[in-house]
């Protein structure tokens, strides 16, 4: 979680496309590898084919003598008008046996199979063709029946011993291809197990990054609403969003702190300002730096000050100059307004009247009379 707390949120959705190509990449690379050993000239299918190849080989030839031997009991049969077309293809077919034992001879082959074919059957077979050409068909061509019969029972031997073994071969070549499906079946079976899997995990792999990474996002955005809302209710601007990261979340509750610091610092140093001003204390002014409409409040709050201390002072001259007797006192010309007016209206209006009729009886004219209009303790002085 800390990892994507200092991931920007761009690359978070990156972490997402990189693990959904990645899971099915790997899932596409096993399924590609499967199709590629099961599918048509695959490795598993060339084995089936060699083991059919095999089979096809030995029932009936060439590698199986079956048909050399039958065109033996032709050859003892026949009369010598009819041998050599006889002869020639039981040469033929020896020939191909030779051929195709060359063949297999250089093929791999499981060993027990190549153990009855290119040795167990190919030696009988060896046997069955020297005694034929070497002894009975030679016996044949001069008539020596008796040497051709006793020529054909070993040839017969040695005929039947090859057929053992070539059924051998058969069984075990059967065994073997049986073996290679099941194998194939079983690779399909462990295959599609294995594909689901990665698919499954790659699916819940991201399932749980894209929940992180939505969590991570709309976690310290939670943070910020309810801090918002406390800060709503309560009017309290101490409070601040507990989160910290290097993501624009981070950066956003950052910010978000360093504003409602700079908002309390301001509200703060106003209020001690003003109340300051309530205790009349008039030498305070706002002094936290401020920007934007903090600034235009600053500057406001001070003028408000500066006024009301100049206003302040003037009056408190005036005061001073009327407990010494000098009505002639005016409020200072810098303050401006109705206040400055009306004390400057009373100062003219009553205790100046007062003033030039005291002048008048120091100096003997007991005419003079207070004109002005005049409440309370100076309609009193007045009368």
């Amino acid at each position: 979680m800390d990892f994507l707390k200092n991931l920007k949120i761009m690359n978070r959705f990156l972490v997402i496309v990189i693990c959904m190509v990645a899971g099915f990449a790997v899932y596409g690379a096993w399924s590609f590898k499967t199709l590629n050993e099961l599918k048509v000239n695959g490795p598993v299918y060339s084995e089936v084919v060699k083991g059919k190849d095999l089979i096809a080989d030995i029932l009936p030839p060439p590698e199986y003598i079956i048909e050399s031997y039958l065109i033996s009991l032709e050859l003892a049969a026949s009369n010598k008008s009819g041998m050599v077309a006889l002869i020639e293809q039981f040469n033929s077919l020896r020939k191909e046996f030779f051929s195709r034992h060359e063949y297999w001879k250089n093929t791999p082959l499981p060993d027990n199979i190549r153990q009855g074919l290119v040795q167990e059957s190919f030696d009988f077979g060896v046997d069955f063709y020297k005694i034929g050409l070497d002894e009975f068909i030679p016996a044949l061509q001069k008539g020596d029946q008796d040497t051709a019969e006793s020529a054909l029972k070993r040839m017969k031997t040695a005929y039947e011993n090859h057929r053992v073994a070539i059924n051998k071969v058969v069984a075990n070549t059967n065994l073997y291809l049986n073996s290679i499906e099941e194998g194939a079946a079983e690779t399909i079976s462990h295959a599609t197990k294995v594909m689901m899997t990665i698919l499954f995990v790659a699916i819940a792999v991201n399932l749980l990054i894209s929940f992180l990474i939505v969590r991570s996002i709309i976690y310290p955005l939670k943070l910020v609403q309810g801090t918002i809302a406390e800060i709503e209710g309560t009017g309290d601007y101490s409070y601040r969003v507990d989160y910290q990261s290097a993501d624009e979340a981070g950066q956003m509750a950052c910010a978000f702190n360093s504003m409602m610091a700079s908002l309390q610092d301001a509200l703060s140093n106003t209020n001690q300002v003003m109340g300051a001003v309530a205790r009349g204390d008039f030498s305070r002014r706002v002094s936290v730096e401020a920007r934007g409409d903090l600034a235009q409040l600053k500057s406001s709050v001070n003028g408000s000050v500066d006024k009301l201390e100049l206003t302040m002072t003037a009056l408190t001259d005036v005061m001073k100059a009327l407990r010494e007797g000098n009505f002639d006192k005016r409020v200072d010309a810098k303050v401006d307004g109705e206040f400055k007016l009306a004390v400057d209206q009373a100062m003219q209006a009553m205790l100046g009247d007062v003033g030039g009729v005291m002048n008048g009886v120091s100096q003997g004219d007991l005419t003079g009379r207070v004109r002005a209009e005049g409440r309370g303790d100076l309609a009193r002085l007045k009368e």
